[in-house]
């Protein structure tokens, strides 16, 4: 390692930066107290607390990490700040195995673990704190497999191994891993290519990189679905993504096409003509209008949505108002009330009793998509491209405030984290004021360099020293395949913000890692024009 030094201290620079700030109390039912309550449970050896409308719309996984955490007595903030600088260490080593340069790999986990974006996740109880590296470590996993895939020895397996731990951890953590489908899928191809010569001897490794996660993230969502069906009878990693839910609320979004717009995934119309079609959904009418009128503020308040439920809060409306109702009496009569609901409009639909459109995504948070969406979606896209490299307003927002939460959750956020966060303020400092404020112009400008970079060593048409910089990498996919994990987040995050609610930039975080790597790569190795192609190409190093 002879360079290593160089990640080492930007790591032990970004940990010392962090070290004095604290966890931030939020009182958010539905996340952060949810997450919070598990681990309460958890501890007490009563899996996730008995059963309500909230006991399984979590996965349990980031749970079951603060119950751990808060065994060891560690202060929380640490623990999280600290794992993500681990993941840009692996990172590292990932590059480095995918044969990348010692000084290039150093300085991709260098930006990686200085980035303000890496401290301040680590200062909440929520599930980004742990997302990006867990993400992050399963892309490095990939690229230290397409550097040892047709190489003796086990480290191949040892990357395998880290590849399966991570993405499974990460997958359920929290519903949305769909986004990686796409960059998971361009690698088992590029890597395909790439031993397509000596395919008889790797071909066994090459199933193995697809056989090994799918079986380990599979296997970890029976083993949660089993303790849920055995606590409370329904066999789901978290109650969303249960079937009889999700075709009950898929359904909700189908009717009355012609009341379809952005932002509402069920119009009012719509729950009225439920009502009518669906005995099972009518029992909620007599609770509707004050359920309608709780939720409908959220909306109101962040996005403007004032006339109509909005995004998730629809889900949440609809949840609470079947909880009113008695429907939560455990998760087996849930299940099989909203089965009965999914039932009565699909045969509603089929018969023509009531007109409804198809939802092809099948998400619940956003009504159908049409073509038609597809330009306001790219939009978005773009948008918030723009939003990644800037942070959009976050600088100006960025400041010290005190949080108001009761002494109660303060003693509960205190046991669990050991984090002191009875103090109720975030105390930033000033070194990641000073992050903050610099990073959008360091980003705008390694995203111009790195722009320039790629044109340049792509298409060899000018005479600049360094435009063979491109063609030397050992594997020339590298950058596109990060690309494609780049454009994957951004599309959905263009989808969300279009279509469901307004997107927020801690939606961006596994992202700005991809962007450092990006960065770093893009960047060719500046050589004489008088150095031969040839040479370059037989070097079995990238620059």
């Amino acid at each position: 390692m002879k360079t290593g030094w160089l990640i080492l201290i930007a790591a032990g620079f970004s940990l010392a930066v962090g070290w004095t700030g604290c966890i931030v109390p939020l009182n958010g039912v539905h996340d952060s107290l949810r997450y919070l309550g598990m681990a309460e449970t958890l501890l007490k050896g009563e899996w996730l607390g008995a059963y309500n409308e909230l006991t399984l719309i979590r996965s349990p996984v980031y749970s079951v990490f603060l119950a751990a955490n808060s065994l060891t007595g560690w202060p929380l903030h640490r623990i999280q700040h600290g794992i993500y600088l681990i993941s840009c260490i692996v990172l590292t080593l990932g590059l480095r195995h995918a044969g990348i340069r010692d000084w290039r790999a150093d300085c991709t986990g260098a930006l990686c673990a200085i980035h303000p974006f890496a401290m301040i996740p680590a200062w909440y109880v929520a599930t980004d704190a742990l997302y990006t590296p867990l993400t992050l470590m399963a892309v490095a996993a990939c690229l230290g497999i397409s550097g040892n895939i047709d190489r003796p020895g086990k480290t191949f397996w040892a990357w395998t191994g880290v590849l399966s731990v991570f993405l499974t951890l990460a997958w359920h953590m929290r519903p949305e891993g769909v986004w990686m489908l796409p960059f998971l899928g361009a690698g088992i191809l590029g890597l395909a290519w790439h031993v397509r010569q000596n395919w008889r001897n790797v071909r066994f490794r090459l199933m193995a990189v697809i056989l090994l996660p799918v079986l380990a993230v599979q296997g970890t969502g029976h083993i949660i679905a089993h303790q849920n069906l055995k606590h409370y009878g329904v066999a789901v990693v978290h109650e969303l993504d249960e079937p009889g839910f999700r075709q009950a609320f898929a359904g909700l979004t189908r009717l009355d096409p012609e009341s379809r717009r952005p932002h509402v995934p069920v119009s009012d119309r719509a729950f009225e003509e439920a009502f009518r079609i669906s005995p099972h959904f009518a029992r909620l009418q007599p609770e509707w209008a004050n359920i309608r009128h709780n939720w409908i503020q959220f909306g109101c308040s962040y996005m403007g949505e004032c006339a109509a439920l909005a995004g998730g809060w629809t889900v949440w409306a609809v949840r609470d108002a079947a909880a009113r109702v008695g429907v939560f009496v455990n998760g087996s009569h849930a299940a099989e009330f909203f089965r009965a609901v999914s039932h009565e409009i699909e045969m509603a639909c089929q018969n023509g009793q009531s007109p409804c459109s198809r939802n092809v995504t099948g998400n619940l948070l956003a009504p159908p998509t049409t073509f038609g969406d597809i330009p306001n979606i790219s939009l978005s896209m773009c948008r918030w491209m723009w939003e990644a490299l800037s942070l959009g307003d976050f600088p100006e927002k960025f400041q010290n405030h005190g949080i108001d939460v009761d002494q109660l959750i303060l003693k509960r956020y205190g046991e669990i984290t050991h984090d002191n966060p009875e103090r109720g303020e975030i105390v930033w400092g000033q070194p990641i004021h000073r992050m903050v404020h610099m990073t959008p112009f360091i980003q705008i400008g390694l995203g111009v360099l790195a722009s320039l970079m790629l044109i340049i060593s792509t298409t060899n048409r000018m005479g600049l020293p360094g435009h063979h910089g491109f063609a030397r990498l050992k594997h020339p996919w590298i950058l596109a395949w990060i690309l494609v994990a780049i454009l994957s987040r951004m599309a959905l995050i263009g989808y969300i913000d279009a279509m469901s609610f307004q997107a927020q930039l801690r939606y961006i975080l596994p992202v700005y890692p991809l962007l450092m790597v990006l960065f770093c790569l893009s960047w060719p190795a500046w050589k004489t024009r008088s150095t031969p192609v040839t040479t370059i190409r037989q070097k079995t190093v990238l620059p």
